[in-house]
């Protein structure tokens, strides 16, 4: 019966020990994919972070554009004239 008891506890300690390396392995992984991640999302900020500022600039050229339109149409019809 002890011999039994015995057996059965050292059956749960290599089940242990096995679900301890598992999780020591899934660490190891999950810490792998957070610094891909954290590193990723660096070089994203650092390629997109102006990206507000130019866009801003981008809005108001094409709004100065859509202003000078209607004088450069006045003006191109002023040389078909011509």
């Amino acid at each position: 019966m002890v011999w039994i008891v015995i057996g059965c506890n050292c059956l749960i300690a290599l089940i242990a020990l096995w679900l301890a390396w598992q999780l020591v392995k899934l660490r190891q992984i999950l810490r792998g994919v957070s610094r891909a991640l954290l590193n990723a999302e660096r070089s994203t900020h650092r390629v997109l972070g102006g990206a507000p500022e130019v866009i801003i600039i981008g809005q108001r050229g094409v709004s100065s554009v859509r202003l000078q339109l209607p004088k450069w149409r006045r003006q191109q019809r002023n040389v078909r004239l011509f």
